[in-house]
């Protein structure tokens, strides 16, 4: 409260409290002045009250807040610490030998007592979680407890992960030490165990893959073991390898092929032909998938005069593999169009019937315009684009990408060819007649400002590009990178954008290609409209089919940004799904597959990673103790110097009307003006 509305206040109380006892009521006089006087004084504090109370200022107070020292225990909750000799142990005594830690360290300290397995949460234990995931403890710590008196965190772990970061080379550091329980089982045991699988997640048909294999064997020294990769029952490759010592590992690499389309299978398992036996056989299996892709694209390129531009474009678009060129002299080719997905006129011009083929097809052209080009014809075959200088006059421009255009991301990686390339030989002399979408304009023309360079037709149909020498582009990319990635990437996104199927590529999902087994299934998707913009609200179901050919319906949520689908975890298997939504009193339909994979990861290693836990004890300023020092333990945490209580003081503005005191006065000043004036006036 300001001191000007202090001043108003005790002069608005006064003024009218000295009219109503000096000037209106003027029978008083022939009263004491004393008693007048009391009156007055009365009645003046029983205005500034309430003119107090109405205005309603805030109270400045200093608030004590004494904040206990806290312990936060997190606890591993996954199978692999019960899946080895001691499970028994953990099922049964440990429990109990927690909760009597707990108990110690509560009659001290604040204890917040957290499960983790692929994700933390307060829950009861059970070691029953499929995932390990460590560096999930370091997030939550730093979300949750950043700005609380953490005295220490204890983790309790067999230092397993196999899921989130390797913690050992995480940089987020806790606001307290963190010290580490090492639970589990570290001894070797007579052990195969496919380490690694290293290949193609894409392939095409008929093409060789190559396969890299890791495989140990631990305490199994002179045995013999065969590996054996299979597909569908069938054998694809097969080897037998003699264990030289008892800590083996071997990796070999081979190739495979595979014909058929699709997301392929392959199993990997390792089988001791001795008589030695193994505790855990659930490492001896594995998985990998190839997606072997038959939706190749054809793309004709037809040309007049040989360019080193021909050659650049050539390169650029055979580097994406769905895609397969054939580049034809235009007075060599027959006409024949029906296996061309897109054609790309260098520098050329069709007559009108091989014109009308490609629109009965709906063929996309991409007009690429140069100095040999025939401005005559292709004024004619076309009427998008009018070319007024039949001289067919080139200039050298600098170029810039349209940081407006919206068909496809302008990334970093294209702005970065846009800064150190070379200019083009362009054109100016034209004029566009129809809507277009612009991707490349010339720099800072003085006659022709921000002329278009390369554009899109607005039914996507067609693409100008009206310059040549884009080779020294591609050649500058790779001066300055050592690659061609940034030109290579400028043109598949032009490509891709003129061979948009309106139909099926309307709705996008994003999955990934195999689940592992426990892991939620989740989609996220899409749906783009006739301008290829996101469209919002739309109801996109999906069927999803298993290998048993049940079917089951799912619906889409729109979150605001896009669709989401979280369907859960579901059994080891194949799945094919159809997506599907009307639009416009139409149906698009997308299709897809996707694998659960058979192992639970949780069983593939099982020996106890003491070492991990030991370096982010050390990390953060902890220590590491194991399950039988844990007294030793809690000796610590109860004695540490870290484990002190914090007093803070906050400041806290309480509203007068939250008090009793000016109402309890209030009260008292009325009372005593009405009992005066009663006892002494009469009324």
């Amino acid at each position: 409260m300001s001191v000007n509305n202090l001043i108003i206040i005790v002069l608005v109380s006064f003024l009218v409290s000295y009219l109503l006892y000096f000037f209106r009521e003027r029978r008083l006089k022939e009263f004491s002045k004393y008693l007048i006087f009391s009156l007055f004084l009365f009645r003046f504090l029983s205005f500034f009250i309430i003119l107090f109370i109405l205005i309603n200022p805030y109270i400045n107070k200093k608030k004590k807040i004494i904040e206990k020292p806290t312990l936060v225990i997190f606890q591993d909750n996954s199978s692999s610490i019960v899946a080895n000799n001691d499970s028994l142990y953990y099922k049964t005594i440990y429990s109990d030998l927690i909760n009597s830690f707990k108990n110690n360290i509560q009659n001290k300290y604040k204890v917040e007592y957290f499960l983790f397995g692929e994700y933390v949460r307060k829950d009861s234990l059970s070691f029953d979680d499929k995932f390990s995931n460590i560096s999930s403890i370091f997030k939550y710590s730093q979300d949750v407890f950043s700005n609380t008196n953490v005295g220490s965190y204890l983790l309790l772990s067999d230092g397993i992960y196999n899921k989130g970061a390797n913690p050992k080379y995480l940089n987020k550091k806790l606001n307290a030490p963190l010290y580490c329980l090492a639970l589990g089982d570290t001894s070797k045991n007579k052990d195969l165990s496919i380490q690694k699988v290293i290949n193609n997640k894409i392939g095409f048909p008929g093409n060789e893959l190559p396969v890299k294999i890791s495989f140990s064997a631990d305490n199994l020294k002179g045995e013999k073991v065969k590996l054996k990769i299979k597909s569908k029952n069938k054998k694809i490759f097969e080897d037998i390898f003699k264990i030289e010592n008892n800590d083996f590992f071997k990796t070999i690499s081979f190739f495979i092929k595979s014909n058929n389309s699709g997301l392929n299978k392959f199993d990997v398992s390792l089988n001791l032909l001795g008589s030695s036996i193994e505790n855990n056989l659930n490492n001896n299996y594995s998985s990998f998938f190839i997606d072997v892709q038959d939706n190749n694209k054809h793309i004709l390129m037809l040309y007049n005069a040989p360019h080193p531009d021909i050659s650049a474009l050539k390169s650029s678009i055979e580097f994406d593999r769905q895609y397969k060129i054939d580049v034809i002299r235009n007075l060599d080719f027959d006409g024949d169009f029906d296996k061309y997905d897109l054609i790309i006129l260098y520098q050329c011009s069709l007559s009108n019937p091989m014109l009308t083929k490609l629109d009965k097809r709906k063929i996309p052209i991409w007009f690429i315009v140069g100095q040999n080009s025939n401005i005559t014809e292709l004024n004619n075959m076309q009427d998008d684009v009018f070319f007024n200088n039949l001289n067919n006059e080139f200039s050298e421009q600098y170029i810039n990408f349209n940081k407006k255009f919206q068909k496809f991301e302008i990334d970093d990686e294209l702005l970065q060819l846009e800064e150190f390339s070379p200019p083009l030989f362009v054109s100016s002399s034209f004029n566009i007649k129809k809507n277009n979408k612009v991707l490349l304009e010339q720099r800072n023309n003085i006659i022709f400002e921000n002329k278009p360079v390369c554009f899109f037709s607005y039914d996507q149909k067609k693409c100008f590009l009206i310059a040549e020498g884009f080779w020294r582009w591609r050649l500058n990319n790779y001066l300055t990178k050592k690659n061609h990635d940034s030109f290579n990437l400028m043109v598949l996104k032009i490509i891709k954008n003129l061979m948009v199927d309106k139909n099926k590529d309307k709705i996008e999902l994003n999955h990934k290609l195999i689940y592992d087994f426990g892991e939620n299934v989740v989609f996220d998707a899409q749906f783009y409209n006739e301008n290829l913009n996101p469209t919002p609200n739309q109801d996109i179901k999906l069927i999803l089919k298993d290998e048993e050919n049940n079917l089951i319906n799912f619906k889409f949520s729109y979150n605001g940004e896009n669709y989401i689908l979280d369907i859960g975890e579901l059994k080891a298997g194949e799945y094919k799904y159809t997506a599907s939504t009307i639009f416009d009193n139409k149906e698009y339909v997308k299709k897809g597959n996707f694998l659960v994979n058979d192992v639970l990861i949780e069983s593939k290693n099982t020996v106890a990673d003491h070492n991990i836990l030991f370096n982010i004890s050390k990390q953060n300023n902890g220590k590491f103790y194991r399950i039988e020092n844990i007294s030793k333990l809690s000796d610590e945490i109860i004695n540490s110097k870290n484990f002190s209580t914090r007093v803070q003081y906050k400041n806290h503005k309480t509203s007068i009307i939250e008090s009793v005191i000016p109402l309890f006065l209030l009260l008292i000043f009325l009372f005593l003006e009405w009992f005066f004036r009663k006892k002494f006036i009469g009324y």
